[in-house]
This record gives structure tokens, sequence and C-alpha cells, in this order.
């Protein structure tokens, strides 16, 4: 049974055409703008990420924020392809999996600031 990822699918759709201009009609371009709002956020994740970071004095504790930062990117991944294959082969794939990366990395931006302080929010 299909249905949770329809349902999923469906709620993605209504999500990203909520999110893209009003100028992107055809589906390669709304592929186009969710790609380009996913690596907007991709690189708002790697500055948070990198100031996380260096707010982390212990070495140890060090390790296991990067492990789970490369724990995080496979489950970006994996989670990505599950949604997308909804669509799998057809033109509205990219639009699902670029959608996907880009609510799971803005959750993950979320989830990263809580770790700075205000000295290193800045």
């Amino acid at each position: 049974m299909r249905t949770l990822p329809s349902l999923l699918v469906l709620g993605a759709a209504i999500f990203l055409g909520s999110m893209l201009p009003s100028s992107a009609q055809t589906q390669n371009e709304m592929n186009q703008q969710a790609w380009a709002d996913f690596e907007k956020a991709d690189k708002e994740l790697n500055q948070v990420y990198q100031k996380a970071l260096k707010s982390i004095d212990d070495d140890i504790t060090r390790k296991k924020f990067v492990e789970a930062q490369k724990a995080w990117l496979k489950f970006r991944d994996a989670q990505g392809a599950f949604i997308s294959d909804e669509m799998r082969g057809g033109s509205a794939e990219p639009l699902l999996l670029a959608g996907s990366y880009l609510t799971t990395t803005q959750a993950r931006i979320v989830q990263l600031k809580k770790y700075l302080t205000p000295a290193t929010e800045k």
C-alpha cells in the first residue's frame, strides 16, 4: 500500500508549491528553483555546523559531533531517496528530492542552532 508515501508526496508538492516563485511555470523551472532553495539552505547549514563545531572544546565531544553529522547526511540522502521514489523516473522526481533535502536540512539547522551560545551565533 502506497497511501502514506502518496500523502507525503502530496504534502511536499503543496509545501513546495507555496515556496516557489510564481514565475516558475515549467517542471524544469520548478526543479531548478527547488534545488536553488536547497543549496541556499545547505550553505546556511554548513555555516551553522562550522560555528557549532568550533564552539566544542572537548576533542571526544567534537569527534562525536562530527560522526553525528555524517550519520545525519546519510539519513538526509536516504530520506530523500525514499520520498522521491514516489515519482521514480518522472520529471517531478528531482523536485521531490530537492524538497525533501530542503525540509530535512532546515530542521537540522534548527537542531544545530541549539548548540550555539550567543557568542558563537555571530
